[in-house]
């Protein structure tokens, strides 16, 4: 996994965008409940490894580069009340997007899936 373009494997060695290619996208979401402003949101972590994992063998990609992580504005409408803004116990929403890019290694195959 990687948040830029390049991608390293076991022994090290790097791969650019010319010797990937993309196999699929990868998207993830989460709606977080935040409290105090958001600086404390419930639950306070989000693990996106099994989702990664899932994505990633079921398009029979290697790795997940050009990961990005964003915040909508999707709570835009119940976070616009600047009266109830004004109370940090009150809950608000905090919107989660995450998506990249799943790819191989240009001369990898994908393996035939074996027969039960």
């Amino acid at each position: 996994m990687s948040l830029s373009g390049v991608v390293r494997d076991k022994s090290g060695h790097v791969y650019n965008r010319h010797s990937l290619t993309k196999v699929a996208s990868f998207h993830a979401q989460r709606m977080r409940v935040g409290v105090l402003y958001s600086a404390w949101t419930l639950p306070s972590t989000y693990d996106i490894s099994d989702e990664i994992n899932l994505q990633v063998a079921s398009s029979c990609g290697e790795a997940v580069v050009n990961l990005a992580i964003s915040i909508s504005d999707a709570c835009t409408v119940p976070n616009a009340f600047p009266v109830l803004n004004a109370f940090p116990f009150l809950m608000g929403c905090v919107p989660l997007t995450i998506t990249g890019d799943i790819v191989r290694r240009a001369e990898a195959g994908c393996p035939a899936a074996t027969p039960p």
